[in-house]
């Protein structure tokens, strides 16, 4: 008199809902910490430029140029 077959459901493929990761809110900007080390990073960089190229180098306005180029294009890419 007893059965042989379960009462419980297996769920199917198609009743089943996929489990999908926690959306985290994206955050603006960049970090405090990462920043500082951005400024740190290019402050030394300029200095060291500062102190490689005197005064009377025809390159000096060149690679401050490019210096000042390369420091506007991390700002945007990196979202300061």
């Amino acid at each position: 008199m007893t059965a042989d077959h379960s009462t419980t459901v297996t769920p199917t493929p198609e009743t089943t809902t996929p489990l999908k990761p926690k959306a985290r809110p994206k955050r603006k900007g960049m970090s405090q910490e990462r920043f500082m080390i951005l400024f740190t990073l290019f402050f030394i960089a300029g200095v060291l430029l500062l102190i490689a190229l005197p005064e009377e180098n025809p390159y000096r306005g060149i690679a401050m140029g490019i210096y000042s180029i390369v420091v506007f294009w991390a700002m945007f890419r990196f979202g300061m």
